[in-house]
């Protein structure tokens, strides 16, 4: 039994798209994690920055 391919509205195929969504899915999962890491980065930083703020006084 063939597959039938099925094409959309630019040209390509049902499997050339859902390997290109994929691909981009992977792509911003990955950058979604790098994200989170750098915000808790930031919020480490953040909390030690105002705990070095709190022990001085500024007069």
């Amino acid at each position: 039994m063939a597959t039938k391919k099925t094409k959309t509205n630019n040209g390509e195929n049902g499997n050339d798209k859902a390997a290109k969504l994929a691909a981009e899915v992977a792509k911003l999962r990955a950058e979604n994690e790098r994200l989170k890491t750098d915000r808790e980065i930031l919020k480490k930083a953040l909390g030690l920055l105002s705990q070095s703020d709190s022990g001085t006084s500024m007069s």
